[in-house]
């Protein structure tokens, strides 16, 4: 009952009082009230995204209300959702996306988002975008989320701030690209087209595999050591038409839009880091992909500082990682 605001309960510790308790724990007794008097369990119906056309409707429609400002195209939703090892929960005011991916033999669970209609945020979690490997919507909580939101993060789901600092997003309009001088004689007569294996280290392999399957081989750049013709450097250079741009939800917000491409899962074996293989790599990429007509590049996921801002690189996006 409303006016019923404090309850103070005694229980006498003697043996037939237990017994009347254990009934009741296991079934054998029905209780006959509860605290506190005159109050409704709330119960939400929250069911499994069955991935029907329907149930896939229903969340992009709950998305574009709840996240205004990082719209996503049905059908590319509809792929990612559709994903093999995705798992996700809806109800009728919000929805939670999760991917599971594996590293290094072992599984490891990603919280892509947390979406609930603005009507509802006070008894819902707010909305919270946690992160994604592939398919990729974020690698992390964008840092111009209110501080309110990442409070939530930290007390209600009890995260804490991840060990790898911000990330970053970097776009470069190509159309206009030139080879930096102080590193043009690096790029030369350094690259060839690959149709065989290609073996970047573990954790990109998936993204590698599906141009494969597809037999999109020339979406992918492969540095060879001249001596050994070992492989020792890899980059994804995706044009618009490329198996794998479909898991990149937010390519198409960026300026270049459709005539956007990716460069991602760049790799330089350890054993020739420091010799430009790197920079040289992303500059013969870049050439490649102006020349298939693509307009802009995005590349994703970057923590380290310095080093695309020298081919003209500009930050589209910041994020920060939130971990259990």
């Amino acid at each position: 009952m409303d006016e019923i605001q404090n309850y103070v309960t005694m229980y006498e510790p003697i043996l037939p009082a237990f017994k009347s308790a254990m009934d009741v724990i296991f079934g054998i007794t029905t209780p006959i009230g509860a605290l506190p008097v005159g109050s409704v369990p709330k119960i939400h119906h929250i069911r499994r995204l069955s991935k029907s056309d329907e149930e896939i409707s229903q969340l992009w429609n709950l998305w574009q209300k709840i996240f205004p400002k990082w719209p996503v195209e049905l059908k590319r939703l509809a792929t990612n959702l559709r994903g093999e090892h995705s798992h996700h929960f809806i109800r009728e005011k919000g929805f939670v996306m999760s991917y599971i991916f594996s590293l290094d033999g072992i599984n490891h669970g990603k919280i892509t988002a947390v979406g609930v209609l603005p009507e509802y945020q006070g008894t819902w979690p707010r909305n919270c975008f946690l992160g994604s490997v592939f398919p990729h919507f974020w690698p992390g909580v964008p840092i111009d989320f209110p501080q309110e939101t990442k409070d939530f993060l930290l007390h209600r789901f009890k995260l804490y701030p991840g060990t790898s600092g911000q990330m970053r997003a970097f776009i470069d309009p190509i159309t206009y690209f030139r080879l930096p001088k102080p590193i043009e004689p690096t790029a030369r007569d350094f690259y060839r087209d690959i149709t065989g294996d290609i073996a970047p280290p573990d954790g990109w392999v998936e993204a590698y595999e599906q141009l494969a399957a597809a037999s999109q081989h020339h979406e992918a750049m492969v540095a060879f050591d001249a001596e050994t013709n070992a492989q020792v450097g890899w980059t994804l250079m995706c044009s618009p038409s490329a198996v794998v741009i479909d898991d990149f939800a937010f390519i198409n917000l960026l300026p270049t839009k459709e005539k956007t491409g990716l460069i991602g899962c760049v790799g330089v074996d350890e054993k020739a880091r420091g010799k430009g293989v790197g920079l040289a790599l992303l500059v013969k990429a870049i050439e490649n992909m102006k020349e298939r007509g693509v307009e802009g590049v995005l590349i994703d996921w970057v923590t380290i500082r310095g080093f695309y801002e020298r081919l003209g690189f500009e930050v589209a996006w910041e994020y920060e990682t939130f971990e259990w």
